[in-house]
């Protein structure tokens, strides 16, 4: 049950600073984004980033649909193997400038995704893990 809160304010939050990145908010950004020597590695686009938004607010949903214990469809106990799968291969990262495995170390980024990016991704993929053997 705490964990279920955990992910539903967790994806809530995130979702809410994406959609404050995409309408121009400026806070945290430029520690939110991979770089490299050169500067960014892309440009967070508006369409891009409420994408994104849309896609951790509607995980808040299913998770806090799960917690009311509604069954909508059957897939539903499929979200948390997925949502494991996606968390724990972001923790994991692609190895260059992404996760606990990444090469490039000298960034505001990287200094970011290791301090609290990819331990928040690896505390989801947990949680997710959790509800699965405790369900």
């Amino acid at each position: 049950m705490i964990i279920k809160i955990y992910l539903v304010l967790l994806f809530l939050s995130i979702g809410i600073i994406h959609v404050y990145w995409a309408f121009g908010g400026g806070w945290g950004i430029k520690a939110a984004i991979p770089e490299n020597d050169n500067g960014p590695l892309f440009k967070a686009e508006p369409g891009g980033t409420l994408f994104i938004a849309a896609l951790f607010i509607t995980g808040a949903i299913w998770v806090l649909i799960d917690f009311f214990e509604y069954k909508i469809i059957f897939l539903q106990n499929y979200l948390y193997h997925f949502i494991a799968l996606v968390f724990f291969a972001r923790a994991v990262g692609e190895f260059k400038y992404v996760g606990f495995f990444k090469k490039i170390k000298n960034t505001k980024f990287a200094l970011y995704d290791y301090i609290f990016y990819s331990p928040i991704c690896l505390s989801v993929s947990l949680a997710a893990i959790s509800i699965l053997i405790i369900q």
